[in-house]
């Protein structure tokens, strides 16, 4: 979306009033410093246990949804084949 000169990021995905670290793990670089822009703009503290929470809570929906997938019959899609992979690699 256009917001005058800026060009902004609109993630409709999963659609929700939440903190904004239910979306910040996915932006989790590693660094120190790594939130460090978002609070200059937001003026908001990220909270470092809250990321890491959401994040496994995204873990274990994605593994949920996978799970039911593959308990019952289903097709050999591209889909499935990368639920295959990302699941593997939690257990790697």
């Amino acid at each position: 979306m256009r917001v005058g000169d800026d060009l902004l990021l609109v993630d409709w995905d999963t659609v929700a009033l939440a903190p904004p670290e239910r979306d910040l793990w996915m932006l989790d670089d590693g660094s120190r410093d790594g939130w460090t822009a978002y609070s200059e703009r937001t003026h908001r503290q990220v909270r470092p246990e809250a990321v890491e929470m959401d994040r496994l809570a995204w873990r274990l929906g994605d593994l949920g949804a996978f799970l039911d997938v593959f308990r019952t019959p289903h097709a050999d899609t591209e889909d499935t084949a990368h639920a295959w992979r990302a699941f593997r690699s939690w257990f790697a």
